[in-house]
Order: C-alpha cells, then sequence, then structure tokens
C-alpha cells in the first residue's frame, strides 16, 4: 500500500466518520443554527476533498497532486 493510497483513505474516510456522528450530535442537541457547526462541516468537506483528490491519483497512475 503506497502512502497516497494510504493517505486518500484516511483523508476520505475520517471526515465521513466526524460529519456522521456530528449530525447524530446536531440530531438529538437540535443545534442547527450553530455556527461552530457548519465551521466543522466545511472543515471536514475540505479535508474529504483532497482525500478524494488523492485517491484519484492514485487510481489514475501519477504523482501529479502530490
Amino acid at each position: 500500500m503506497t502512502a497516497l493510497l494510504l493517505t486518500g483513505i484516511i483523508l476520505t474516510a475520517l471526515p465521513i466518520i466526524l460529519m456522521e456522528a456530528f449530525a447524530l450530535a446536531m440530531l438529538f442537541t437540535f443545534t442547527r443554527d450553530d455556527p461552530d457547526a457548519k465551521a466543522v462541516l466545511n472543515v471536514s468537506l475540505a479535508v474529504m476533498a483532497v482525500g478524494i483528490l488523492c485517491l484519484i491519483g492514485y487510481f489514475l497512475g501519477g504523482d501529479l497532486l502530490i
């Protein structure tokens, strides 16, 4: 397993787990209008996008992204 593949998997799976956990927390506490919740979601989406780019770079076979 190369470093690019491992990085892509981690950067994709971790934000998904964080978003799901935070969504459950918002569901139970009804904090949909919390600015911190929006900030965490934006950071998670940005990290997930980098992870997806790493996976695309790995499967396309090039080291163009990193």
